[in-house]
C-alpha cells in the first residue's frame, strides 16, 4: 500500500489507523515522520491549562502524550510546574532505572532554567558558577513508548525556595516558561511538546499564549474552574495578548455517565453544538446546573475565541490499577478505551489545525 495515497483527502489521523492495522511500530514511525516532513511541519508547543488545581490537568497531558506517541510522532512531555510539579508522580514506573531515586530524578527542567551550580576558576580564583542544560540533555525516555520522552520537575518544586513577593516570583516563573519555550524552539527530531502548566493562569499567560495550540480545561462538575476561565477571558479581552495565533480549544472534563437525553438537551450542550465531540454522556440531574452556567460562562467565552469544544467523559477505567504513577494509556484495556477514543479525537483535532 501506497502511504501517500492512504493520506490522500483523509483527515491525518484517519489516515494513521488505517496505516497502523498493517505497519509494525518502526514502521509507521518512518511513515508519520516522512509525511509530516513532506508537509514541512514544524516543531510544535501544545499549551494544557485550567484555572485550577483538581480538574484533570496533569492526566489529560500525560495521556495526550501518550495518544501522540501512539501515532507515531515524537512527543516531548513537559511539566513546567516550577513550584508544585506533580507529573512525575504520574510517570514514576514508566521511567528507566537509574534516573530516578525516591521520587526524584537526575535530569531536570531547573537545569534548563536555572542550571546546576559547578566550581570555575576566574582569574586564577576558585568560584562558581551556573552551567546551564540544553533540553534535549535532560529528556527521560518512556519504557512504555518508544516515541515519548518525559521532561520533569523534581517536588516539591525546585524554584520553590525563591525568595521575593509573589508577583516577583510569577514574574520568574513566566520568564522560566518562556525560556523553556525557546528551547523548544530550537530542538530537532520532535513533533509536539505538550506542556503543562501550573494550575491558575494569570502568571503564565505570556509563555501560554506564546504556544501553537492551547487547550483550556474545566470540570463540569466544578464551578470555580468555570469561573476561573471566565477571569481569563476577562484578562485577555484587554487586548495585551494575540490569539490569533494557533488555536484555544475548551475541553469540559469529566462529564458525567447517565441519561443521554436529558445532557444533550441542556442549553449548555446546545450552546457548545457545532464543535462539540460526542456528547453523548450526561445526567438529567446536572441539567438545572448547566442552565445557571449558561448565561454567565457562553457569554464570557466570546474574549477567548475558542475554535473547538470537547466533552470527556468521565470513566472509572481511567485510573490505574496500582495507583502508582503507571500512565493510564501505557497498557490500556476495555475498561479506559472510551476515554483513550476521546482524547485521540482532540490529539487528531490539534494536529488537523497544526497542519493548516
Amino acid at each position: 500500500m501506497n502511504y501517500l495515497d492512504v493520506f490522500q483527502n483523509r483527515r491525518f489521523g484517519e489516515a494513521v489507523e488505517i496505516l497502523s492495522e498493517e505497519q509494525t511500530e518502526a514502521g509507521l514511525v518512518k511513515i508519520v515522520g516522512d509525511e509530516l516532513k513532506r508537509r514541512d511541519w514544524k516543531v510544535q508547543a501544545w499549551a494544557v491549562g485550567a484555572p485550577k488545581g483538581g480538574i484533570g490537568k496533569t492526566q489529560i497531558a500525560i495521556n495526550l502524550s501518550h495518544v501522540l506517541a501512539s501515532m507515531g510522532l515524537k512527543v516531548g512531555y513537559v511539566d513546567v510546574d516550577m513550584y508544585d510539579p506533580n507529573g512525575l508522580g504520574y510517570v514514576l514506573e514508566d521511567l528507566p532505572d537509574g534516573v530516578n531515586g525516591d521520587s526524584r530524578v537526575n535530569r531536570s527542567l531547573i537545569d534548563v532554567v536555572v542550571g546546576k551550580r559547578v566550581s570555575a576558576k576566574v582569574d586564577g580564583k576558585r568560584t562558581s558558577k551556573r552551567q546551564r542544560k540544553s533540553l534535549t540533555e535532560v529528556g527521560i525516555e518512556s519504557k512504555s513508548r518508544s516515541q515519548l520522552n518525559y521532561f520533569l520537575t523534581n517536588p516539591p518544586g525546585e524554584a520553590s525556595r525563591e525568595k521575593g513577593s509573589r508577583a516577583e516570583r510569577e514574574r520568574a516563573l513566566n520568564k522560566a516558561h518562556g525560556t523553556i519555550l525557546d528551547e523548544i524552539r530550537k530542538v530537532d527530531g520532535y513533533h509536539v511538546f505538550v506542556l503543562d502548566f501550573p494550575a491558575g493562569m494569570p502568571q503564565y499567560l505570556d509563555a501560554f499564549i506564546g504556544c501553537d495550540q492551547r487547550v483550556y480545561i474545566v470540570d463540569f462538575e466544578n464551578f470555580a474552574s468555570f469561573d476561573g476561565v471566565m477571569n481569563i477571558s476577562n484578562i485577555l479581552s484587554t487586548g495585551k495578548h494575540d490569539l490569533s495565533k494557533g488555536g484555544n480549544i475548551l475541553l469540559v472534563n469529566k462529564i458525567p455517565q447517565g441519561n443521554i437525553e436529558g445532557f444533550l438537551n441542556t442549553r449548555f450542550v446546545r450552546a457548545l453544538s457545532g464543535g462539540v465531540f460526542d456528547g453523548h454522556y450526561g445526567k438529567t440531574v446536572h441539567k438545572e446546573n448547566a442552565e445557571i452556567l449558561y448565561d454567565q460562562f457562553i457569554r464570557s467565552l466570546e474574549g477567548l475565541s475558542f475554535d473547538s469544544h470537547f466533552l470527556v467523559l468521565n470513566h472509572e477505567g481511567i485510573k490505574s490499577a496500582s495507583n502508582k504513577g503507571v500512565p493510564f494509556l501505557s497498557n490500556f484495556d476495555s475498561g479506559n478505551e472510551v476515554f483513550y477514543r476521546e482524547i485521540r479525537a482532540v490529539a487528531d483535532y490539534l494536529i488537523e489545525r497544526s497542519l493548516k
